[in-house]
């Protein structure tokens, strides 16, 4: 018994090839909806998406096709529209069909974009300006309200933050929320205009933490005006995203 369907347009195209022949079958199966058969069969009953399309005598090693569409208007979008639990009914028979779609997901393989010169964020900043260097830390510590507010962030996502590298403030005429970034073995250095700036410093911190040793360098992220709606996440980190009112360039 072989059995196939596949996908076109809104039309879902199941081929049936008996290993005998069969009288007035019955093919049977269920769905993401309640469907139809357009060709190669009549529905004679279904129930929600349970389906029974009425075919013809089928004869051995002869292709019969069967052509369905849900019959909500609904466009099968992959293989998950195909029917379910596809299986034939002659008299008091049940004949399972073959299993021909490979099950569970299928992933596409990325491609490689080779070594990325820059910092794990998303945007990369205004300027980065690395020294070559990097630097083993095991966490941040600082006097600041932002700086703690990054620290019980992490804290409520697991991620490690506080430690023992010292981070100081500066203030500097920069715009709302823009910040730059100096690190070096002794402490990072911090300059900012606002609140929002010292945050988001912390953050780009925090960032850099989770992926390893962190760059001896200086970075200055700039904002600029953008919707409400814009969302800001670090890059391939764990970090919920931030909704704020700006993005970075």
């Amino acid at each position: 018994m072989d059995y196939t369907c596949e996908l076109h347009g809104a039309e879902l195209l199941c081929t049936i090839t008996p290993d005998r022949d069969l009288a007035r079958p019955l093919f049977c199966f269920s769905g993401m909806a309640p469907m139809t058969a357009t060709a190669g069969g009549q529905r004679i009953k279904g129930l929600g998406s349970y389906t029974e399309v009425a075919m013809p005598d089928l004869r051995a090693g002869v292709p019969h096709r069967v052509t369905l569409q849900y019959a909500t208007g609904h466009k099968p979008a992959n293989r998950a529209w195909h029917p379910i639990g596809p299986l034939l009914r002659v008299g008091n028979e049940v004949i399972k069909l073959p299993q021909t779609t490979p099950l569970g997901c299928r992933p596409q393989p990325l491609p490689d974009l080779g070594p990325f010169d820059g910092l794990p964020l998303v945007p990369q900043p205004s300027s980065w300006k690395p020294d070559g260097q990097t630097l083993t830390v095991g966490g941040f510590t600082g006097e600041d309200p932002a700086l703690a507010a990054v620290a019980a962030l992490a804290a409520r996502q697991g991620l490690t933050f506080v430690g023992d590298h010292p981070v100081s403030f500066a203030d500097a005429d920069l715009p709302v929320d823009a910040y730059t970034l100096r690190i070096t073995p002794e402490g990072t250095t911090v300059q900012a205009s606002s609140y929002g700036g010292r945050f988001y410093a912390g953050v780009t911190l925090l960032t850099l933490l989770q992926h390893g040793p962190c760059p001896v360098a200086s970075c200055m992220m700039s904002p600029v005006s953008a919707g409400a709606d814009n969302i800001w996440t670090p890059r391939a980190t764990t970090i919920t995203p931030i909704r704020s009112a700006i993005c970075w360039t």
